[in-house]
């Protein structure tokens, strides 16, 4: 590859770059929201205080309390991400 191909294709990668992560951002907010609104909760620890209280059965909720939880962890460490690109940019 040329030099000037892969100066090209560093230049449109790190200008994708924030828009794939932001694309991604979105649809994990969606798919916590779709947990998080099944549970009608703001949060996936309510859902774990929900199960306890045994005000919903176990299962599925537990699963979906660990998959909320991860898209939560997931959606701070993409805005993180998105912070560090966008003042790169």
């Amino acid at each position: 590859m040329s030099v000037c191909i892969y100066y090209m294709m560093t230049v449109i990668n790190k200008e994708i770059e924030p828009l794939i992560v932001l694309k991604d951002l979105v649809d994990q907010k969606k798919q916590l929201k779709s947990v998080l609104e099944k549970y009608n909760v703001d949060n996936p620890e309510q859902i774990e205080k929900k199960i306890q209280d045994g005000t919903i059965p176990e299962h599925p909720a537990y699963e979906d309390y660990l998959g909320a939880l991860s898209f939560q962890h997931t959606i701070d460490e993409m805005k993180l991400l998105a912070k560090r690109l966008i003042e790169d940019f």
